[in-house]
């Protein structure tokens, strides 16, 4: 069953006057909006009190059930409604905001600088935020999310009451306006909670203040309490020099830089007949990212250039086609787009206009592969139960299989069971990372541990694998991307050998055909102890390449990369790929923007 969403507390301050905060602040006009205006509000009007004393009352007075949210008051809160999108955040983490650092290290002056320096720290940025109005904003990309943290910007701060309460959290009253964010990140990292960012579509109207006078007395006060032994950058005066108003106002970067200059690029690249072969194939293609939450299609435009359409869904993975449109599994649902468009209406250029049209909730339960049997049923692979299952109209999913090995349901992903294949429309074959049967136990065999099982009679048709993923029936074979080692081959049922068929510089995830072709989605491996120790980093050095994010068209008669398409910048993990035949330019409807409000069908009436 699931429980109805906690109360959500929203606290802010403003200088402003009621009447004027609600008509004068980008906070006040959300709030304003029916999807906002059921939360509690304290807000401090008139304010002149320091931030840190301010939210730390209003925390203690909380109830201990409910969410509560902290933010500025020139913060534009978005289209959706905060509770569910904090519910589901605050089940992966205890403190969230939306932008962060992933490292804490002395000397770090802000969490977007290097220790000691005005510099970006690029490389361990995460979360964005948009930054403007609602007519005329620009996205501020600072890194992936969802993601972990251990820095949070203070514009934007959410937990549960509770979980503060409890573990001795709160705000120092010492910090005003400055540095009262990483103090409290601080706290909560010695209480031993979990900071993390998540993509909550806000945007802000400032930069921030950092180099004011009151905000190098912030720094003083943080050094003071944190880190005792580091002074002030040189030539900073300190309060035996004058206080506050005498503190040099040297700006550094605000953590709002344009996108070409602090931002990762976002850059999509071609083979030089790729973009013909889409004409000439008649096809476009969906992909999906859940590193950044991103769901693609890339198609053509009218005069032939390449046209690239996408929109946001939390972890969006699993994609498997239907005869009007597609599934996509996200976060904690499943989605079913339709195509909205009669045949042969185009709008703008566009010949397909996909729509979510169905949703449904299935709770977080890590779904990997998906494919509509020949019945009509969609069959998915729910990889933190263990198991094959499909949808529910009562119920979160309904398991069909699971692999003998497996001696109970539970949310453990046992085995990091991930594809599915299916023949003659049943599934017949699925992948596994190992054959273990404890929590999380699949980590210990992601060098050779991997097996491919067949559904029917529950025996290994293949094994030594190394993270197997995406195996797929195709003209009578079956294939299969041997991830670990970048192969990409069949299996041959006879023997249980794998018999690569190609090298890809890349993880490789994601399976789709068409004709002679395969699309073979690649990712560059993270650099943690999943992605670390496989045949990849061996096959890579070996041939002295880099690891590339992207889609390789593979010929199937010789095994050669006819085509490519290379992603660059903010996009360096894909998951699944599928091909639209018949579709020259798709285009995507979401949930972010207001479109949705407004696209409206008609079906046509029968008798």
């Amino acid at each position: 069953m699931s429980a109805a969403l906690a109360p959500l507390q929203l606290v802010s301050a403003t200088r402003s006057s009621p009447q004027a905060f609600v008509t004068g602040t980008l906070l006040g006009r959300s709030l304003a909006l029916p999807q906002h205006r059921h939360y509690g509000q304290r807000i401090s009007f008139h304010n002149h009190q320091g931030l840190g004393a301010l939210y730390q009352a209003a925390l203690a007075e909380a109830r201990p059930e409910s969410l509560v949210v902290f933010c500025h008051d020139d913060v534009w809160l978005g289209d959706q409604p905060l509770d569910a999108l904090l519910e589901t955040a605050l089940q992966n983490f205890d403190l969230v905001g939306v932008a962060g650092n992933s490292r804490l290290t002395p000397g770090q002056m802000g969490w977007w600088l290097q220790p000691h320096s005005d510099a970006w720290d690029t490389p361990h940025l995460v979360g964005r935020i948009r930054h403007g109005a609602p007519q005329a904003s620009e996205l501020s990309t600072y890194g992936p999310s969802p993601a972990a943290a251990r820095l949070l910007d203070g514009v934007f701060l959410a937990a549960r009451a509770g979980m503060l309460q409890a573990a001795g959290v709160g705000f120092d009253p010492a910090f005003e306006f400055h540095f009262y964010d990483l103090d409290l990140c601080r706290t909560a990292l010695a209480a031993g909670l979990r900071l993390g960012v998540w993509p909550i579509e806000l945007i802000h109207a400032s930069g921030g203040q950092a180099g004011s006078p009151g905000w190098w007395h912030g720094l003083e006060r943080y050094r003071r309490k944190w880190e005792p032994g580091l002074p002030l950058p040189t030539g900073r005066a300190g309060p035996s020099s004058g206080g506050a108003d005498s503190l040099p106002a040297r700006q550094p970067p605000s953590p709002a830089p344009p996108m070409s200059s602090a931002a990762p690029a976002f850059e999509i690249t071609t083979s030089r007949q790729l973009l013909a072969w889409l004409a000439e194939q008649q096809l476009s293609i969906a992909l999906t990212t859940y590193q950044i939450g991103k769901l693609f299609t890339l198609g053509l435009k009218p005069n032939g250039e390449l046209s690239v359409f996408e929109r946001s869904f939390n972890r969006c993975m699993g994609l498997c086609g239907t005869s009007n449109g597609f599934y996509l599994s996200s976060l904690y649902q499943i989605w079913r787009f339709e195509n909205v468009f009669s045949p042969g209406e185009s709008q703008n250029g566009y010949d397909r206009l996909y729509v979510p049209q169905v949703g449904y909730t299935t709770g977080d339960c890590d779904i990997h592969d998906m494919a509509v049997a020949g019945d009509g049923q969609l069959v998915f692979v729910n990889t933190l139960f263990s198991c094959l299952a499909t949808l529910s109209t009562t119920h979160s999913f309904r398991p069909l299989w699971h692999p003998p090995f497996i001696s109970r349901l539970a949310a453990e992903d046992r085995c990091h069971l991930n594809g599915l294949a299916l023949k003659g429309g049943r599934p017949a074959y699925v992948s596994a990372v190992s054959r273990s049967d404890a929590t999380d136990g699949w980590r210990e065999h992601r060098r050779d541990g991997g097996v491919v099982l067949d559904v029917a009679s529950g025996e290994v048709v293949a094994a030594g694998l190394s993270m197997p993923h995406s195996p797929r029936w195709y003209q009578d074979r079956l294939w299969l991307c041997n991830s670990g080692s970048g192969e990409f081959g069949w299996v041959d049922l006879a023997s249980g050998r794998f018999q690569p068929l190609t090298f890809c510089a890349g993880y490789l995830r994601g399976v789709a055909f068409h004709g002679d072709y395969a699309l073979l989605g690649t990712s560059k491996p993270r650099h943690n102890k999943t992605f670390s120790g496989l045949p990849l980093d061996e096959a890579l050095a070996s041939r002295q390449a880099e690891p590339r994010c992207g889609i390789q068209v593979v010929d199937l008669r010789s095994g050669d990369a006819v085509h490519w398409i290379r992603f660059e910048g903010l996009v360096e993990e894909l998951y699944d790929v599928i091909t639209l035949p018949g579709v020259r330019n798709p285009m995507l409807l979401g949930f972010v923007s207001d479109e949705i409000r407004r696209v409206i069908s008609l079906e046509e009436a029968t008798g």
